[in-house]
């Protein structure tokens, strides 16, 4: 939380399973200090992804572990919109 609140960011690419706190708490403050903010959550328990879904946060999307580039990628393009890849001239 000290990182989101020192500093600007355009999303959060939160794991549930965090060290020191849980992450359904991470969630939850970043949920009543950042509103809009844009979550993709992780979980390798789908019962863990199900519980964030029904409390309703307001989550982005969410992600099972493990997953792949692909997976990642289109979770992202799924809160952020696709990446604006520089074009050469």
């Amino acid at each position: 939380m000290e990182m989101l609140q020192a500093d600007s960011f355009h999303g959060v690419l939160l794991d549930l399973n965090l060290p020191r706190i849980s992450g359904h708490e991470v969630l939850a403050q970043a949920r009543r200090t950042f509103p809009d903010l844009p979550v993709v959550v992780m979980s390798a328990s789908q019962s863990r992804i199900r519980a964030v879904k029904e409390s309703n946060v307001g989550t982005c999307c969410y992600i099972v572990k493990p997953f792949g580039i692909a997976e990642l990628k289109q979770a992202l393009q799924s809160c952020f919109g696709p990446s604006q890849e520089p074009v050469a001239s």
